[in-house]
Order: structure tokens, then sequence, then C-alpha cells
């Protein structure tokens, strides 16, 4: 389940399923406990909520859309493609990053910087750990806001193997 703190504090964006299996994204308020379903056949990114908090990313059908937090209302995101995955906005709202492939993309990871009026892609930052031997993915990718520094975190699988002579 994807889930993402909104701006005010009192409130988070969930991705979930409903007892007959559709996905769905719902607004849930800490402060009156009511589970609000706002959009169906969606699912979030990580890092859903905008700054500010009065927006969201969803994906809708492998498009992407901006939705109002107080009243689900959608935005097509034309210069996000179907494997992006939203990460962060500057702190004045003119750029977004985003992971290239999606949170189990390629390694490195490669982040772009998207000028969200023109949609121009600069890349960015690339990710991946010095050692990467046994290195499975990176995951999670997470900005400080306004993309002032990063951290993430990445699965790496080791083996040993043995070889064994004159055994009957």
């Amino acid at each position: 389940m994807e889930a993402d703190w909104l701006g005010d504090g009192r409130r988070i964006v969930l991705a979930g399923r409903d007892d007959k299996g559709t996905s769905r994204v719902y607004l849930l308020g800490f402060e009156d406990g009511r589970l609000q379903p706002l959009i169906d056949d969606a699912s979030l990114p990580e890092n859903a909520a905008t700054l500010d908090g009065r927006h969201f990313f969803g994906s809708v059908r492998g498009r992407w859309f901006l939705f109002s937090a107080d009243v689900g209302e959608r935005r097509a995101v034309p210069h996000l493609q179907p494997d992006d995955n939203p990460l962060q906005w500057t702190a004045d709202g003119r750029f977004l990053f985003v992971r290239r492939g999606g949170p189990s993309g390629p390694v490195p990871v490669e982040v772009d910087r998207i000028d969200v009026a023109t949609g121009a892609r600069t890349p960015w930052l690339k990710l991946a750990p010095r050692d990467q031997v046994g290195l499975l993915r990176v995951h999670p990718v997470h900005l400080v806001a306004g993309g002032g520094g990063y951290c993430y975190s990445y699965l790496r699988q080791r083996s040993d193997i043995y070889l064994v002579e004159g055994l009957r």
C-alpha cells in the first residue's frame, strides 16, 4: 500500500483495494477518522504529495495526473512518462524531480529535473553505491524538499560457491 502525508499533517492520501478488489485512492483524515474514496483504478508513487500538501500525484492506466487533495479534481501532467516516478518538487514548485524507470528501474538510478511549464528534462543525479557487486536494486530514493539532499537504500544479494573434489 502506498501512502503519503499531506502538508497539513492531519491527513494522508493512500492507495489500496476495496472489498471487491478495485484499486482506489483514499483520503484519510485523522481528526474524524473518515476514509474518503477519491479516485478509482489509480496508484500512487512513494512521494505523492506536493510540498504545499494541497495536491498529490497519481497514475491512472499509465498516465500521470496531479490531483487536488480537497476535491479530487485532476489535471494531466503531460511531461511525465509512464515509467517516471515523481520524487520531489523544488521549493518554488517550478521543477519536479523524477526517477526514470520506476521504483525497480535500472542501476544506477537516474534522476531528472523537469521544468513543469515547458517539459524540458535535464539529467540531475545518478545514484548507486560504489560497490555494485550483487546489487539487485536501489529503492527507495528520497529527496529533501526542494532537492537539497537525498538518501537511498539498496538491496544486495551475495552468495558463496564452493568446489568439492574427490567425492565418490
